[in-house]
């Protein structure tokens, strides 16, 4: 089986994932998973990048449609457990980049393809993308990370309906349900992320990954270490370059200052 490739593209504060193969289904084997660790750890180091997005290779049929079904043929109950921690790993890993990552599901999105998606920060999606986990119907269950993801994306009753029916959902219900931040149509879906990535990237790099990072946390502790950590990064905020001058640029049109000094005219 051809393997998909993943690339990494740099282009001034956005990086983007690329996955690629032939004949356009993008499925994840050992050596797509090699490959996007790889790029994973370059990004963690990363101090030029703030937003990263993963997307499919031009002409591609599907998102991700899911890890390689080969690779899990005849596997003792040790070597599954070793292949699911594996996953997983590399799914942490992309989740706790300090960078803010989105995936753009432009096509069928299933399995290992979804637990990517699901570790993304957001997840933008076009009107012919489906998205499922459906192990069950091979006997297993999500193994990358998909149940608790899922369960916190969407609640633990959404997420048991759609694993154990292996029911595909659509970007319509993704983002009734929580699961899909934005759906668009397919021609439009490009543009709505490069809009959306334009959005992200006016923001100081400190303002994104400090805020990125206090509402991950949020979600492993308690309300009271979440408002502790909050008010801390808050103080690290206020004391930066960007925060000063961003401050001073609101007070003065407030107070009708132009930026040289005078009063603003009407």
């Amino acid at each position: 089986m051809n393997e998909t490739t993943v690339r990494l593209i740099l282009d001034g504060r956005v990086g983007t994932l690329l996955f690629e193969r032939a004949d356009g289904v993008q499925v994840v084997g050992s050596g797509t998973m090699a490959s996007l660790n790889a790029h994973l750890l370059e990004l963690a180091t990363s101090d030029a990048v703030d937003v990263v997005v993963l997307r499919s290779g031009p002409g591609a049929k599907t998102f991700i449609m899911g890890a390689d079904v080969e690779q899990l043929d005849g596997l003792s109950a040790l070597e599954a457990t070793r292949f699911a921690g594996e996953f997983q790993d590399m799914c942490d890993r992309l989740e706790n980049l300090p960078q803010l990552t989105l995936a753009a599901m432009s096509g069928p999105t299933f399995g290992g393809g979804c637990e990517i998606a699901l570790a993304c920060d957001l997840r933008f999606a076009s009107t012919r993308m489906r998205m499922a986990l459906p192990e069950v119907t091979l006997g297993l269950m999500p193994g990358g990370g998909g149940t608790a993801r899922l369960a916190r994306l969407a609640g633990a009753s959404v997420a048991l309906e759609l694993i154990l029916s292996a029911s595909p959902l659509d970007a319509a219900r993704g983002v009734q349900v929580g699961v899909v931040n934005r759906a668009f149509a397919p021609e439009e879906l490009d543009e709505g992320v490069d809009a959306f990535v334009q959005v992200l990237i006016a923001q100081s790099s400190p303002a994104l990954r400090l805020t990125k990072g206090v509402i991950r946390r949020t979600l492993d502790g308690s309300l009271a270490s979440a408002n502790e950590l909050e008010r801390l990064a808050f103080g690290v905020l206020a004391s930066t370059p960007e925060a000063h001058s961003g401050v001073s640029a609101f007070l003065a049109r407030r107070n009708g200052i132009s930026p040289n000094g005078g009063k603003a005219r009407a």
